[in-house]
């Protein structure tokens, strides 16, 4: 696997250690800042020790290594209950600038470009298949997405076993959630490999 993605910034951070033992079920995890900088998110991935592995801005068009993909990062919550997030083999952790309830207004441009860009390297690079084995749902959902309990968590089983692109409303042990709402399989338009898109077109809010 590609350690430094070429072409990328590069702000360095701490990564988690090395990943855990297991089956390797390759996984990207996306999630917005809640934020409108990348200097801002960087100050507080120093401030709580919680890099991922890239940040992306699609209104400046800037993408920025901070982990090398060889290592698990270290944005998302581990608690004592059984399971690995980090350091699950294997976990792209992503986080996009801009706020998860704004994410409706986003251009067609930037998600092109986020597509084009940032999750479309990443793939290929970790051999992350362009698939969502999980519904993002939105603030329509009918119950409150950022809990630990919430009900479109994967089990550590499941975060084990599964393999594509989540967000943080997915992951095992976190209380964040992304309001994102991805029409379920219609924002996943790919050609051969080499020139591999995924071209979020139905960003919306208005999901269940």
């Amino acid at each position: 696997m590609t350690t430094w993605l070429d072409g990328w910034d590069r702000i360095e951070g701490n990564d988690s250690g090395s990943w855990a033992s297991g089956p390797v079920r390759p996984k990207l995890l996306l999630h917005t800042t809640e934020g409108s900088s990348i200097a801002g998110a960087v100050g507080a991935y120093r401030a709580n020790n919680s890099w991922p592995h890239v940040t992306a801005d699609p209104v400046r068009k800037r993408r920025v290594q901070h982990v090398p993909l060889t290592k698990p990062a270290r944005a998302l919550r581990n608690s004592a209950v059984p399971g690995e997030t980090n350091r699950a083999p294997i976990v792209i952790q992503v986080e996009i600038v801009g706020r998860a309830a704004e994410s409706h207004d986003w251009s067609e441009a930037s998600l092109v470009w986020l597509g084009r860009e940032v999750v479309g390297p990443l793939c290929a690079a970790a051999s992350i298949p362009l698939v969502a084995p999980r519904e993002f749902l939105g603030a329509k959902a009918g119950h409150t997405l950022a809990s630990v309990t919430a009900k479109q968590r994967l089990t550590a089983a499941q975060w084990r076993d599964l393999s594509g692109i989540f967000g943080h409303q997915h992951a095992h042990h976190t209380q964040f959630a992304q309001f994102f709402k991805y029409l379920y399989r219609k924002f996943l338009t790919f050609i051969p490999l080499h020139q591999v898109w995924f071209y979020m077109l139905q960003c919306k809010i208005s999901g269940r």
